[in-house]
């Protein structure tokens, strides 16, 4: 059993031992999302969402997980959610900018794409050297 494996089936358990421990739950969704198992992954961090320490990135996660499933409307709305309240382009808020715009292309939304891309490259051009920008 790998290391991931194991931390799926340890924070399970842990999660149905404590099941209104939403930090407990976090994890065990962001287990579940790097393991690929995004359908429990999305139910788990859609019981974390209401915790302000986990949600921000709970609604990251789900937004990835959502266009990961193609479901590019919520995707977007997960991720708008995600950025809510980030008020300066730090290293959070370019990652969610960047994802959010990604969506956008796969929704063939073009000019949303760009304007999300642009917010980035106003602040720190580097961080889109490795990624396609829309034309």
């Amino acid at each position: 059993m790998d290391k991931l494996e194991f931390c799926i089936e340890e924070w399970g358990r842990r999660v149905q031992e404590h099941p209104t421990d939403t930090e407990l739950r976090f994890k065990y969704g962001r287990f579940l999302f790097q393991g690929g198992r995004d359908d429990e992954a999305i139910s788990n961090l859609q019981k974390t969402v209401h915790d302000p320490k986990v949600a921000r990135e709970a609604h990251y996660l789900l937004g990835l997980a959502f266009r990961k499933k193609a479901m590019y409307e919520l995707a977007v709305k997960e991720l708008l959610r995600a950025r809510e309240g980030l008020n300066v382009m730090n290293e959070t808020n370019k990652k969610v900018t960047y994802d959010l715009g990604r969506t956008f292309e796969l929704l063939e939304k073009k000019a949303e794409a760009k304007a999300e891309y642009q917010k980035i490259a106003e602040t720190d051009f580097s961080y889109l050297r490795t990624f396609w920008i829309v034309n």
